[in-house]
């Protein structure tokens, strides 16, 4: 449960070179609007591209929560502190995006967060009555600066927990001299932050892809058990284990363990990644086959280990088999 006590919204827009801070928060708010912004918080607190965060202890933004907990300054001229840094680091380093910012108190399950969502326009199509001499005319108009409900691409969310200064991010990575970087993780917020699961899974399955190339191992041996022991570990709730990982994957070959273990946490991910909370997407309980007679083949992963049901043959003349058992019955969908 999502309750909002303080809200208020700033505009920055970056294209024009114009801040509009407003000077109060926002009196009473539409109870249907107030939903739709407890919506976009609740799926930023359950997103599988959530980052776990601590502040640096030179981060301006923190020592901003410092003063405004110890009553130094006020709700408003703190999100206006906030709203002046993320201005002034989009300008530096050339993005030029507007937003309505928003700042927010809420509590989540009787936690007290300060809620920080940074939206991005899109633009939509609406109507436009207009009055003319002796007559009224209808027409359609471009609407630029409509914003989502739902956590778009260039939108970011952040959850800063008043109690430990713990903070969780949900932003994509923006390009900024020529480089692809967490915006609000590295600039904004000035924190350490781990990966998220969904970065994480990404970068495991690219490593993993990356060994099969290099030793020139069996693809479809070794993709589907990378994908079996990920889904088993969320099934349990127990952290993912580089280590474990590696030995299951490459039973044997302990260079090529090492190898993977090396390459993976070179890309800051953590040795042992924490899965709680992770949701599993139809996509990641399922394994997709696609042959080059372009047959694709999709099975649950859990299906995979069990050779009573699903085996997958090498055969001597160098082709694959896929061999489906035990069926009693199957539809055409």
């Amino acid at each position: 449960m999502i309750e909002m006590n303080e809200c208020i919204l700033h505009v920055l827009d970056t294209e024009k070179n114009l801040c509009v801070f407003a000077e109060e928060t926002i009196p009473e708010m539409e109870p249907e609007i107030e939903k739709l912004l407890q919506n976009k918080i609740q799926k930023a607190f359950t997103s599988n591209n959530i980052q776990h965060g601590y502040f640096k202890a030179n981060s301006s933004i923190k020592q901003g929560i410092d003063d405004y907990l110890g009553g130094q300054c006020s709700f408003v001229e703190l999100s206006r502190l906030i709203g002046e840094i993320i201005f002034e680091k989009k300008m530096k380093y050339g993005l030029f995006q507007p937003c309505d910012f928003i700042c927010a108190n809420v509590l989540i399950d009787g936690r007290r967060f300060l809620a920080l969502l940074d939206n991005s326009y899109n633009e939509g199509i609406t109507h436009n009555v207009r009055q003319e001499a002796d007559r009224i005319v209808n027409e359609i108009i471009r609407h630029k600066t409509l914003f989502s409900t739902n956590i778009m691409k260039r939108d970011a969310v952040v959850l800063i927990e008043y109690s430990d200064m713990t903070i969780q991010v949900v932003e994509n990575k923006s390009e900024i001299d020529a480089e692809k970087v967490y915006f609000y993780t590295r600039l904004v917020l000035d924190c350490d932050a781990v990966p998220s699961y969904q970065e994480s899974s990404k970068v495991l399955q690219k490593k993993c892809e990356t060994m099969i190339d290099k030793y020139e191992l069996d693809e479809v041996a070794i993709l589907p058990k990378m994908k079996q022991l990920i889904k088993e570990s969320l099934d349990s709730n127990v952290e993912i284990d580089i280590q474990e990982m590696a030995v299951e994957l490459f039973p044997e070959r302990r260079m090529i363990q090492d190898d993977f273990k090396q390459e993976v946490l070179e890309q800051g991910i953590k040795p042992k990644i924490q899965v709680e909370n992770v949701k599993q997407t139809k996509q990641m309980k399922v394994q997709r086959f696609k042959t080059d007679s372009g047959i694709e083949v999709i099975i649950p992963i859990e299906c995979l280990s069990q050779k009573d049901l699903v085996e997958i043959i090498n055969n001597p003349d160098g082709t694959i088999a896929i061999e489906l058992k035990n069926i009693n019955k199957i539809q055409s969908k």
